[in-house]
């Protein structure tokens, strides 16, 4: 967000970007769902437990770009909390 405070940044084409990756995302469950089968009692079932996996991959590979994330922060800025919490 703070490289979207300057002047040349463009949101649309984050969002845009955004939403072909998850066009994307579930294009590929739904193939690996379909191609993956699971037996359950007997039947073949579509594998869609593959989502989850697939989930928890993705998130663990986006923590990758967390050191090229720099973030701006006021140090001398305390957190008063008689005031937040009501007390």
């Amino acid at each position: 967000m703070t490289y979207l405070k300057e002047e040349n940044a463009s949101y649309g084409a984050y969002y845009m970007w955004s939403n072909v990756g998850t066009a994307l995302t579930i294009c590929i469950i739904a193939g690996l769902a379909w191609f993956i089968r699971i037996s359950i009692c007997g039947d073949e079932e579509y594998g869609y437990f593959i989502s989850f996996m697939w989930g928890s991959v993705i998130s663990l590979l986006s923590m990758l770009s967390l050191p090229w994330f720099k973030f701006e922060y006021n140090e001398k800025k305390s957190f008063n909390c008689m005031v937040w919490c009501k007390i």
